[in-house]
């Protein structure tokens, strides 16, 4: 009688774990549906909360149900880009090992995830290794590898890749404004600031009726690095706080990490003495996010504040830690910048 009414026990707790399953994709799928859209916010918020029940039904559908747990995470996968979510590679990449044959399409999804996700967090090999394995040629596949090379430090190769998306993309969808937003920061980091606004404004025509919040963030934080490019660093600040300001309101804390790493710059530049402590907040919360590239950039650049201040030893030990970074991820974006600083800085007596 014992072992009977443990086994039915382990039959209701199976049932109980493929029910949470069978719910966690339908929320999942509900999510992938909204945070493009003007249900972002709630959306991101939900899914933060949800987090320990969705862990758990990854891992219970890891052993019962493969691909609808790879579904899972493919259809929280941008959700979690919104977050910042330090896990989603490993998530991503768990669920993916485990499904045995899964349909391409869901596959390829997956592994585009993946490396942007890897790409977001610094680790270039592994979102190398992902993009390379997805197949190549489409939409996503071409935006996807814009953005990986961007951060890989060749910029007009991104563009290369994210005009092919452009283009291939449908009218007035959210691939084809993602594009022009991608597209808008690697043509401003190769100095073609005229092109860089037009694409953002392009991108900006398509995201905004779409009600992507993060999107427009995201173009707000174009236009202030065109502004700055151009000496107009009160333009950039502005530009810069009103994206930070609707990261903050969105609840993605990365994405504000990293305006308030530009705003940071901007004041910088304007000779602004709040420099400094904006660039300490961007470190601390990019600590606090456990995004190590975010963490690096923000050093960086409260390095050349220290500088900026004659404060050298502060410079060397941001320097250092983000140096060493670059040299673990496989270089990339901001890499030789932050050789260049640390070189130059007199030697220590």
């Amino acid at each position: 009688m014992f072992a009977a009414g443990r086994a039915a026990a382990a039959d209701e707790h199976v049932t109980a774990a493929d029910a949470l399953v069978g719910w966690v994709a339908g929320f999942a799928a509900d999510a992938a549906a909204r945070v493009r859209g003007p249900g972002q916010a709630g959306c991101v918020a939900a899914v933060a909360t949800e987090r320990a029940t969705i862990d758990a039904a990854l891992a219970h559908a890891r052993n019962r149900d493969q691909e609808k747990g790879l579904r899972i995470a493919a259809d929280l996968g941008w959700t979690w880009v919104l977050l910042d979510d330090t896990a989603a590679a490993g998530r991503l990449r768990a669920a993916r090992e485990a499904a045995p044959d899964p349909p391409t399409e869901l596959r390829d999804h997956a592994l585009l995830l993946e490396a942007w996700h890897e790409a977001m967090s610094g680790d270039l090999h592994a979102a190398r290794s992902a993009l390379d394995a997805a197949t190549p040629g489409t939409v996503d596949a071409d935006r996807v590898a814009g953005f990986v090379l961007f951060q890989e430090g060749d910029p007009a190769a991104s563009v290369d890749a994210l005009r092919r998306s452009r283009s291939a993309a449908a009218p007035g969808t959210w691939d084809k404004g993602a594009a022009a937003l991608l597209e808008a920061f690697s043509l401003a980091a190769l100095g073609e600031l005229a092109a860089a606004r037009t694409a953002c404004e392009d991108a900006i025509r398509i995201v905004a009726p779409l009600g992507d919040a993060w999107g427009l963030a995201h173009a707000e934080a174009a236009l202030g690095r065109i502004a700055q490019a151009e000496g107009r660093f009160a333009d950039a600040a502005a530009h810069h706080g009103r994206a930070a300001e609707s990261a903050d309101r969105l609840g993605a804390a990365g994405a504000a990490a990293l305006h308030h790493v530009h705003l940071g710059r901007a004041l910088l530049d304007a000779g602004d003495p709040a420099a400094a402590a904006m660039l300490r907040r961007a470190v601390d919360e990019a600590e606090r996010a456990g995004d190590l590239r975010l963490l690096a950039v923000a050093r960086v650049a409260l390095a050349e504040a220290s500088i900026a201040a004659g404060d050298h030893d502060t410079a060397r030990d941001l320097l250092t830690s983000a140096a060493q970074f670059y040299v673990d991820a496989g270089a990339g974006d901001g890499a030789d910048h932050a050789a260049s600083l640390l070189a130059s800085l007199p030697a220590t007596t």
